[in-house]
């Protein structure tokens, strides 16, 4: 036999043992899907082609993947009760969300043969604590652990670039990446239990979101480090700081940063940008340097109810509002609103 159809066991609840024979060469989509009681697999080395789903939301508990097989299908075996899964050194590509929702799976070793990963392969796979990765890895799509809550740890040697979403609501707490890694997307570590940053590597851009909703308290600028607007939002920052040679804080930088209590700008910040510290509603106090030439607009607005040619206005639920269209400086406070403490 060289085929099996599309969903051709598809629901067949009573399907116990299935033994797929060497010479196999094709299995289309949703062959097996729904299969309830199958507990066990393995794919037989001549597999060429794999359908989507071909496994999705059947009872599987281990796959063994026999040598020859080079790709993995899309949603494979997703929604799989899977507990483990032995790859072979043939294997180079594992297709999106291929085991999207596996929430048994605990342990994934990825062969060195392994060169590329689809859209959210582990997404959703909430037990997932260790991961081995290829050597010959070098991106990390979209989503790729999306949701691994149980991952608190990783090791990134190797890596180059980690796209959107790829470390979302996971349990990492510490970042320490190495300077391979240049990339990072939006939103690559948000909503995850990150606490510290040791090292960003080589990256020189901090996207948007990328740390948002974290438990990151503390944040040192380096030099040369672009952050995007909303890159830290809603995060539990405190205290932010400007290294050596920093001239700018960007446009939007770490707007509703709204526990942000410290900020310490050396001599060298010439610039805060528009919306900087928009709604950084714990803020009291800022000292600015002697070499600061400009603060943008909205740099500390509290909120912003009505501004308009220039004019001030008064806000129903926040404190304050700047306008840096002359120098020096004005702020206006509103009525029961936390002092500020402005040193320029």
């Amino acid at each position: 036999m060289q085929s099996i159809g599309k969903a051709a066991f598809f629901n067949c609840m009573h399907l116990t043992d299935l033994q797929l024979p060497e010479g196999l060469i094709t299995i289309e989509g949703s062959a097996f899907s729904g299969c309830t009681v199958l507990k066990e697999l393995t794919l037989p080395g001549s597999l060429k082609h794999v359908g989507e789903k071909v496994f999705g939301g059947s009872n599987i508990e281990i796959v063994h993947v026999e040598e020859g097989i080079t790709e993995l299908a899309p949603v494979m075996f997703a929604d799989c009760p899977l507990t483990q899964v032995d790859l072979p050194n043939t294997l180079t590509t594992i297709q999106d969300a291929a085991f999207y929702n596996c929430t048994k799976l605990k342990e994934i070793t990825l062969p060195n043969s392994v060169t590329q990963l689809g859209e959210g392969v582990f997404q959703g796979c909430s037990s997932l604590s260790q991961v081995r990765l290829s050597e010959n890895l070098k991106t990390l799509p979209t989503s790729t652990f999306d949701g691994c809550k149980a991952l608190t740890e990783f090791d990134f040697a190797g890596i180059t670039e980690i796209g959107e979403e790829a470390f979302q609501n996971t349990g990492i707490q510490i970042l320490d990446l190495p300077t391979t890694v240049k990339t990072l997307g939006e939103s690559a570590f948000a909503h995850s239990a990150l606490q510290e940053i040791w090292s960003l590597g080589g990256v020189e851009t901090l996207p948007t979101d990328v740390f948002a909703y974290t438990q990151i308290q503390t944040f040192d600028i380096p030099q040369g480090l672009y952050i995007a607007p909303g890159a830290f939002e809603y995060s539990a920052l405190q205290k932010v700081a400007t290294g050596i040679d920093v001239m700018e804080i960007n446009d939007g930088a770490f707007r509703n940063c709204r526990k942000l209590t410290s900020v310490e700008l050396n001599e060298d910040v010439t610039r805060i940008g528009d919306n900087a510290f928009r709604a950084c509603t714990a803020l009291t106090s800022i000292d600015f340097p002697e070499s600061l030439v400009s603060i943008g607009d909205y740099a500390f607005l509290y909120h912003w109810a009505d501004f308009a040619g220039g004019t001030q206005h008064g806000a129903a639920d926040g404190p304050y509002l700047w306008s840096a269209a002359s120098k020096p400086w004005a702020i206006t406070p509103l009525p029961g609103a936390m002092p500020l403490s402005v040193c320029l």
